[in-house]
């Protein structure tokens, strides 16, 4: 399997339990995804300033 059927395949999971959840839940899950996204990338940045001022 491809890396884009796979990325394809996830995307389509996660639509279709959006298509299932009522709509408090589905935006509860986007809200919480979301910000699991944004914590990630902060994560990320702040290991890529620790390892550029050594």
């Amino acid at each position: 399997m491809k890396v884009i059927e796979i990325n394809t395949t996830l995307l389509e999971g996660y639509l279709w339990l959006l298509d299932n959840l009522s709509p408090s839940n589905m935006l509860d899950l986007i809200s919480k995804h979301s910000l699991s996204v944004l914590t990630y990338i902060n994560d990320r940045k702040k290991s890529f300033y620790c390892i550029c001022c050594l």
